[in-house]
């Protein structure tokens, strides 16, 4: 057991070029660091199933949650954050388990 703790916080760019060259950078590097916390921005969640925080952390021992920021329809409508539909948020990700968690409204437009 050690006496640090290693965290590491990345502003993942949605899914802007190049797409596919730079998951694969993050998700190498974070099997190289092997943080104990993770904290990742820009993370898009699609109702057709895309999930850009599984695709980055999926098979390296990681939990994690996700928090939206904001939200849109199928024809680009902004939606609140609590609504169902596509996503863009964060995303906090533990060696250990995470017992809880709390999705909040940021502040600002309604």
């Amino acid at each position: 057991m050690t006496d640090k703790l290693t965290v590491v916080t990345l502003n993942c760019w949605n899914i802007s070029e190049p797409f596919e060259a730079r998951m694969k950078l993050i998700r190498t590097e974070l099997q190289r660091l092997q943080p104990d916390l993770i904290g990742l921005q820009e993370i898009i969640v699609r109702e057709d199933g895309f999930d850009q925080a599984k695709l980055l952390l999926d098979g390296l021992g990681y939990h994690w949650t996700y928090g939206p920021a904001m939200r849109w329809g199928s024809d680009g409508t902004p939606l609140p954050w609590d609504a169902r539909g596509d996503a863009v948020g964060n995303v906090v990700a533990s060696r250990w388990p995470i017992r809880w968690s709390r999705v909040q409204a940021l502040p600002g437009v309604e």
